[in-house]
């Protein structure tokens, strides 16, 4: 929910924020992103309310928006939802999907990309590497996703976010369960 990523980003500052879901653009051509409400049913999330609401408390240094359509742009708007957050709030990197993206290449594509990333690489060469990956493992898959997975930019160096020898932080997780 939008109200549970406000809340974890305005206690903490993370490097790496990855939402993973549904997303369209809606018949006015304003991009969104299908997040829950607080009672658990679907609620279309526009760029301004992902900012406003949450975002604005510690922005990442990257944003992966996970979902479909994320980095394609509208033709009325002009403006993709990853290229909205990247021009007009400055997160210096946002990855959206440039259209329908199956679930089995948006998991592999973060599975490269966290590895990459944690391994020291810097944003634009863990992305290459997702890239390669994509077009390695789908190279016969009818629509395939390398093309699709775009970056967008404030144009502030984008360096690796792990450096070498680079101390473990402590991060004690809560495990909590919920039963309805």
């Amino acid at each position: 929910s939008l109200e549970g990523l406000s809340n974890k980003i305005a206690q903490e500052r993370f490097d790496v924020v990855y939402l993973s879901g549904h997303a369209g653009i809606d018949e006015t051509g304003r991009p969104f992103f299908i997040m829950e409400n607080e009672t658990g049913n679907s609620r279309d999330v526009f760029p301004e309310e992902l900012w406003s609401d949450a975002l604005i408390h510690n922005p990442p240094r990257l944003l992966f928006l996970s979902g479909d359509r994320t980095g394609e742009t509208p033709d009325t708007v002009g403006t993709s939802f990853a290229c909205l957050l990247a021009e007009k709030h400055k997160i210096p990197a946002v990855l959206g999907w440039g259209g329908p993206i199956s679930d089995n290449q948006a998991i592999l594509a973060a599975k490269i990309l966290f590895f990459a990333l944690s391994r020291g690489n810097s944003i634009p060469d863990a992305i290459q590497r997702v890239r390669f990956e994509l077009l390695q493992s789908f190279e016969t898959h009818s629509i395939p996703a390398w093309p699709l997975l775009r970056l967008y930019s404030t144009g502030t160096p984008l360096s690796a976010i792990v450096k070498k020898d680079q101390k473990l932080r402590a991060n004690p997780r809560i495990l909590k369960h919920t039963y309805l």
